[in-house]
């Protein structure tokens, strides 16, 4: 594909919006970098794909994060 980005699975639906699958994967660290980017790229621009990312996580999701993040900072 001459000039255009790879990427390992389908990341919008018929709609034009994030796929399950690309919220899982991004969820589990499995995106790779273009990947990740063109996701990050729409969420910006759209707010409904935003708002499922936002409520994809649980709080017990959220928790561990902060905590590490904390962790880090701290020590």
């Amino acid at each position: 594909m001459e000039g255009g980005v790879y990427v390992r699975i389908i990341l919008f639906n018929e709609n034009g919006h994030l796929t399950k699958e690309l919220l899982q994967k991004f969820k589990a660290g499995s995106l790779s970098e273009n990947e990740l980017v063109l996701m990050s790229e729409h969420i910006c621009l759209c707010e409904t794909c935003a708002d499922v990312l936002a409520d994809s996580f649980n709080d017990n999701e959220l928790e561990i994060g902060r905590a590490s993040c904390r962790e880090r900072v701290y020590g």
